[in-house]
């Protein structure tokens, strides 16, 4: 569906552009930059998604040992039920209960803190790459086409471009870290 809607769109866009700048080129006033494939080939991405995974699977270790000790816990009430009194054994299940609740709780905020992070991550590299674009002096960005004349895809233009960018930066906190 957004393929239909952008045909038109950079159609009449194309035009428009011709018609109001006769002897400026539209090839640098209208681009498509295929947004997906920025983003996969983006050096920043890449980190900030090992980054996130780094954080879930500390916070996963920290599940795994939980789903350890309500384990053991079980195995140990098993063992020692019978001697137990009625108030005791309900109170150790209770606890294994509260365990087990615990581990749903966390499992489930590791998911929705993933999805956040990974949505907060799309939009931060979305603003960077419409700032880039802005910075090329595009004046129209079509997010993909069914097809471009290799003349207006600049989606290597803007990989490389940001790419060398975040590259600088990095090396920038680096030496300032020495």
């Amino acid at each position: 569906m957004l393929i239909i809607t952008v045909l038109p769109l950079y159609s009449a866009v194309s035009s428009h552009v011709k018609a109001e700048h006769p002897h400026h080129g539209h090839a640098t006033d209208v681009v498509v930059v295929n947004v997906m494939e920025v983003f996969q080939a983006l050096q920043e991405v890449q980190d900030l998604i090992k980054n996130l995974q780094n954080m879930v699977m500390k916070k996963v270790e920290s599940i795994k040992k939980l789903e350890q000790e309500v384990i053991e816990r079980e195995r140990s009430f098993s063992m020692k039920s019978k001697n137990l009194t009625a108030e005791a054994r309900e109170r150790e299940r209770m606890e294994i209960e509260r365990l087990k609740n615990e581990i749903r709780i966390q499992a489930q905020s590791i998911e929705a803190k993933q999805q956040e992070e990974q949505i907060l991550i799309q939009q931060k590299m979305a603003d960077k790459v419409k700032d880039y674009c802005k910075l090329m002096g595009w004046k129209i960005v079509i997010p993909g086409a069914l097809y471009a004349d290799p003349s207006v895809d600049k989606t290597r233009v803007v990989i490389d471009g940001m790419n060398k960018e975040y590259e600088k930066k990095k090396e920038v906190k680096k030496a300032a870290k020495s």
